[in-house]
């Protein structure tokens, strides 16, 4: 029988994990997230109110209505209900990840300065004078202050919860004639579907910066707090998939605000602001359902060599299709002596071969030319 490594839960049987959200809990949530979140709007109206007669003894006009506070409490329920949904699942331990990669961590996006954190709170990147750039200080402790209100309702949960602990819960028994090998033991399907996972983000960045020209390094920042959302989520609760997804839509403050401050239609440029942290979030919250598929396919002779030959085939006609129109090159040069069709026959021959050996290594090359085809899939959607 086999058995899967899973962190952060406790089995209440050989098929259910441990509950971390029991009624004990649930009303201290609730009020330490509505307490945390009446102390940030009420500092942050202060903040605001100062800020707006420094603008006035500036003689900058004033913004009606200001979507300054908007922006902020937004920013403030996506950060917190994000830390939350990670706790209610299970993530004890990683629950502030998100929220450390929205502020500390978005150096880039900063528009305070380039080495400097996002606070949630609008008004701490003001200048406190009436003259002078804002404070550096101010900003990174305006960021732990926002920061700790933000992630208090989290910790309370976690705490109530209990310490997390680490479960062997024995999965299906292999079914006669399967693969099994060290391929279906501890963690390798899961590491190999995470890392599908984020080489498929870093395709759809690519795919964003072609379209946009913004540069790399502004789209990772941009969508790595909700690909990392999804990912620490959809390993967990199915019913909980939907927040992560609705939380990055949320996170883009300049679109969200301006809806909630000036209700109206989102024009196209809104939508494409919004659209991709929630595909982050999606794409991090599919390698659970990669994991499984791995897991299933290794336990298949047969299905290894089938996919190890229809993704050659589909990598073969990509390659092919490329290199005609122009757009790239064989590098391989044994395939560029020997040609793609002879390159499908001799793959469908060593398949074959492996497969009466040792058919578990069958899992790498299909693992691999997943990889391959998601890169030609991202080629395609770039070209003009």
């Amino acid at each position: 029988m086999n058995a899967t490594l899973v962190a952060d839960r406790v089995p209440r049987s050989s098929a259910e994990p441990l509950r971390v959200d029991g009624r004990s809990s649930r009303p201290f949530a609730w009020y330490a997230f509505i307490a945390a979140t009446a102390a940030f709007l009420a500092l942050h109206v202060v903040l605001l109110r100062w800020v707006v007669g420094l603008e006035a003894l500036r003689g900058d006009p004033p913004q009606t209505p200001d979507p300054r506070l908007a922006a902020s409490v937004i920013r403030f329920l996506v950060v917190s209900l994000s830390a939350i949904v990670l706790v209610r699942a299970g993530r004890r331990r990683s629950f502030m990840v998100p929220a450390l990669l929205w502020t500390v961590a978005a150096f880039g996006l900063s528009p305070f300065g380039t080495w400097l954190p996002w606070p949630i709170g609008e008004a701490w990147g003001t200048s406190v004078s009436l003259f002078g750039p804002p404070s550096r200080t101010l900003i990174w402790m305006g960021t732990f202050i926002d920061l700790s209100l933000a992630l208090v309702p989290a910790a309370v949960v976690a705490a109530r919860a209990g310490g997390s602990k680490v479960a062997l819960v024995d999965g299906p028994a292999a079914p006669a004639g399967s693969v099994d090998s060290d391929q279906l033991r501890g963690r390798r399907p899961e590491v190999a579907a995470v890392v599908l996972a984020l080489f498929g983000v870093i395709l759809y960045v690519q795919v964003l910066v072609a379209g946009s020209g913004t540069p790399t390094w502004r789209q990772a920042a941009a969508v790595a707090p909700a690909f990392a959302l999804g990912a620490l989520v959809g390993d967990r609760r199915p019913w909980l998939l939907w927040a992560p997804a609705l939380l990055a839509l949320a996170s883009i403050t300049e679109v969200t605000a301006s809806l909630a401050v000036h209700p109206h239609v989102p024009e196209s440029w809104e939508l494409s602001e919004l659209v991709p942290p929630m595909m982050a979030a999606v794409i991090g919250s599919l390698w659970p359902f990669l994991s499984r598929g791995l897991r299933r396919l290794a336990r298949s002779t047969m299905g290894l060599v089938v996919a190890v030959n229809v993704l050659n085939v589909a990598d073969a006609l990509l390659t092919g299709f490329a290199a005609r129109t122009g757009e790239a090159v064989e590098s391989n040069p044994v395939v560029r002596f020997i040609g793609l069709p002879a390159k499908v026959v001799l793959v469908g021959l060593m398949t074959a071969l492996v497969a009466r050996r040792r058919p578990a290594v069958l899992i790498w090359p299909a693992i691999v030319l997943i990889g391959v085809l998601g890169w030609h899939l991202a080629g395609l959607a770039i070209r003009p």
